[in-house]
């Protein structure tokens, strides 16, 4: 090393060749060099941590402005945050429509041994629904599906022990909000509900096309309706209008709230909404909305809203507000501002005590969490830790009517944040009842969940759940033309012969029964058949049996000294016989004293409906 290099140890003061050295007679000047650097470096660390650190940005704020215009400024931080991220949201669900998405679920049950030996004691001794029930392994449903903007398209699938029954595909017009739907196995044609023609058959009216049209456009171009930046817009301005209005705004900077078995310091901002503040919030925001282009965009060009009646409509609402009696009552509402001057928890109390609160706070790696509504209503208690991995194990409380049922979790942890897919446990205890344990696993890409029924010790089986989203896809929509429609005309004549042959729905369900291991499938399968068409016979010529008429007459059954003759004793022969006209049909026995009429034997005989019987050649 030479000597005129500086060195890094050492006393430091050596020259560096190149620059000019510092006498002793220019130490003043060299101290003041060394404080202005030094001042500039303090100031753009100071402004380098207000502008990147929340916590001084919050504590400045905090001791610096007035308590309304804090109190604003932390709601229009904490909205605009909410904002955009609904905004973005928006954007990405508007482009995944415009781009297509798929849409994958399956939903199965695996059948438990103690499942099938109870449903065998209910089979009565049906061999073959004894060796279906025994055969069962599994039933699952299959949903796949692609959403676009030109509409929406689905095919289910029916399971037996992963072998596939059936599929039905289904796809929406959303234009036309016609619904097409065919099963392939049975028919490739497809059938197609015509919406538009069957309008009067519904309940229906010119709103509910409007809003029909409205939810197509939407589906078709979401950002034709409202763009995500109007989204952001919207929340930030109305947000804007509880800002503009709150009043006698009065801060508590540091508030020790006790949550759960753990304490918290937070900034606490208290706004009392009296009647009055409260007339004025609802006229502010219907001011608002009264200017507001975005709203009149959706409520009167999409929705087809007459423009003077909306505009009346806001007028009146502005009246009665301004008309009504203001009362003394008073609500408290709180704002729970950690350091970083992020909202944690707000609460509302009403001048009654009645109270809805809902906090979260953390001390270390203990979390709690509060919500409560009433002080017996409903109250939900929350104790979680976290791990250095995000994961968190703990438990939910919620506790209403004096009972308590007890969320578990273990080890939860979000997997893919955009999606909320997750993986852990998550264990139901209700009072009286068997755990429900819910397992969550993913692997980012899509999210599977599963539970054992369990009731009274006794497995019952697995419920699954599986599902998935996948980018792009397209939406490809039947062809009316080569479709069967059914319009207002057609479907009062319907008949599935309109559709598929008989001969062919015998062969579908034949296949169904095979699969589901019947035996004789053919004559079940033709049963099944007659009864969807109608073709099946009340009465079987070979079923006829001449005993079904057989003569019952007993001669015993009408015994002479069972007939009661002492009533039409003691007759007194001088009694006049009765009147008889030409227009009564009654009849006298000569002499006897008794007049006879039609009325005396008359019968009523029910109305017997006689079945047709029909006779098979």
């Amino acid at each position: 090393m030479s000597e005129n290099q500086n060195t890094q140890f050492g006393n430091g003061y050596d020259s560096v060749s190149g620059v000019e050295t510092i006498t002793g007679k220019r130490k003043g000047k060299k101290a003041a060099v060394i404080g202005g650097i030094t001042a500039v470096a303090v100031a753009g660390g100071c402004a380098s941590a207000y502008a990147f650190s929340d916590t001084v940005k919050n504590q400045v704020k905090l001791r610096t402005m007035k308590p309304e215009k804090y109190y604003a400024w932390i709601c229009e931080n904490n909205a605009s945050e909410i904002a955009k991220k609904a905004s973005a949201d928006y954007e990405k669900s508007a482009q995944k429509i415009k781009n297509g998405m798929g849409i994958n679920y399956n939903i199965g049950f695996e059948v438990s041994d103690a499942l099938k030996e109870q449903a065998k004691s209910m089979a009565d001794g049906d061999e073959e629904l004894l060796s279906l029930i025994e055969n069962a392994k599994s039933i699952n449903l299959d949903f796949n599906g692609t959403m676009g903007n030109a509409g929406m398209n689905y095919n289910i699938g029916a399971l037996f022990n992963n072998d596939k029954l059936f599929t039905v595909d289904y796809a929406i017009d959303p234009k036309t909000m016609n619904i097409s739907f065919r099963c392939p196995e049975l028919a490739e044609k497809w059938m197609v509900i015509d919406a538009s023609s069957m309008a009067e058959e519904i309940i229906y009216d010119e709103n509910a096309q409007k809003l029909l049209d409205f939810y197509g456009d939407f589906i078709e171009d979401p950002e034709s309706i409202i763009t995500a930046q109007q989204v952001e817009d919207e929340i930030n301005k109305y947000v804007g209008v509880w800002n503009n209005t709150t009043k006698d705004v009065t801060i508590e900077k540091k508030e020790t709230i006790d949550i759960a078995d753990i304490q918290v310091d937070y900034t606490v901002a208290e706004v009392p909404v009296t009647a009055d503040m409260a007339k004025e919030m609802a006229s502010n925001v219907i001011n608002e909305l009264k200017n507001d282009d975005i709203a009149k965009g959706i409520i009167v060009d999409r929705l087809g809203v007459d423009a003077n009646e909306f505009a009346s409509g806001l007028e009146d609402a502005l009246t009665e507000i301004s008309e009504s009696e203001g009362g003394d009552d008073t609500v408290t509402f709180k704002t729970y501002i950690d350091p970083t001057g992020q909202i944690r928890g707000v609460s509302v109390a009403d001048s009654d005590g009645e109270e809805f609160k809902a906090v979260i706070g953390k001390d270390g790696d203990q979390i709690r969490g509060e919500f409560s509504f009433g002080e017996d209503e409903a109250v939900a208690v929350l104790t979680a830790t976290e791990s250095s991995d995000k994961a968190y194990t703990g438990k939910i409380d919620v506790t209403s009517e004096g009972e308590t049922i007890t969320f578990d979790f273990d080890g939860i942890k979000v997997v893919n944040e955009e999606l909320g897919y997750a993986e852990g446990t998550i264990t139901v205890n209700i009072p009286a009842t068997d755990p429900l344990t819910l397992v969550l696993a993913s692997d980012g890409k899509s999210q599977n969940m599963s539970m054992d029924i369990k009731v009274e010790g006794t497995d019952y089986g697995k419920f699954t759940l599986g599902f998935s989203t996948t980018d792009g896809g397209n939406v490809t929509l039947p062809d009316k033309s080569n479709a069967l429609v059914l319009n207002e005309d057609s479907m009062s004549s319907f008949t599935l012969s309109d559709y598929v042959a008989q001969e062919d729905f015998e062969k579908f369900c034949a296949d169904i029964l095979t699969k589901l291991g019947f035996k004789d499938v053919e004559d079940k399968a033709k049963m099944m058949a007659d009864g969807a068409y109608g073709t099946g016979s009340s009465y079987e010529y070979d079923d006829f049996d001449e005993e079904d008429f057989e003569d019952d007459f007993d001669e015993e059954d009408f015994d002479e000294e069972d007939f009661d003759f002492e009533e039409f004793e003691d007759i007194e022969e001088d009694e006049e016989p009765a009147t008889t006209t030409s227009n009564d049909s009654s009849a006298s026995s000569s002499g006897s004293g008794f007049s006879f009429n039609e009325e005396d034997f008359k019968i009523d005989i029910p109305e017997v409906e006689i079945p047709s019987i029909n006779i098979n050649q």
